[in-house]
């Protein structure tokens, strides 16, 4: 069986209402020669262990090609899934690019160098300290707050913050012209702030 030789491209963000994040991701990708139709991203946490939009992307991969990602945070921040996802590399013989750590795993091959293995582990270590110092700095941040009697949790939405766009985009909803994932992309908002905005809209 040939080698498919596909360059895949795969983006990921831990929310969706941080779609400019993604957005530079897919540039950078496409600067490389990723067609945009072989890009897949979806929008989950980088320690979550299940990534449905990778794992599907790694199912269609064939021997030889290639998943193209901007950095190793990316595509994982647990120690366990990441060495998850390099078994299955190492199981369909792909290829993985990191971009911004300027690295190259070539599973195509028998095994990976000594170096490069390190230096994986390396870059796994410190995007592992990250998200740990992040989630006590979250913490802190939590408590602090707290005890100087600040009000926790999302901020009330009134209707004077509906934007016009709303209205004229409630219209094509209403009239099921757009369903209620395109209206979210048109107001670049998340599926439950659209949601919230529903709700508030249609309170007397």
């Amino acid at each position: 069986m040939e080698d498919s030789n596909i360059r895949y491209g795969y983006c990921r963000c831990s929310t969706n209402e941080n779609n400019q994040d993604i957005t530079r991701q897919i540039n950078e990708l496409m600067k490389v020669g990723v067609l945009e139709e072989n890009i897949v991203y979806e929008f989950i946490s980088g320690t979550k262990e299940k990534k449905p939009k990778l794992m599907e992307l790694l199912d269609k991969c064939n021997v030889g090609d290639t998943i193209v990602c901007c950095e190793l945070s990316r595509l994982s921040r647990s120690f366990k899934d990441f060495f998850d996802t390099l078994q299955v590399l190492k199981d369909k013989k792909l290829r993985l690019e990191l971009l911004i750590n300027g690295i190259v795993v070539d599973f195509s091959k028998d095994k990976l160098d000594p170096f490069t293995t390190f230096f994986l582990n390396i870059i796994m270590s410190f995007n592992s300290l990250e998200v740990e110092v992040t989630r006590e700095r979250i913490k802190s941040g939590i408590e602090n707050s707290r005890n100087k009697g600040v009000k926790l949790g999302r901020p009330t939405l009134t209707k004077e913050d509906i934007p016009l766009s709303f209205y004229k985009n409630l219209d094509l909803y209403n009239n099921k012209k757009i369903n209620k994932s395109e209206f979210a992309r048109l107001m670049n908002w998340s599926r439950p702030k659209l949601d919230r905005i529903l709700k508030l809209n249609s309170n007397d």
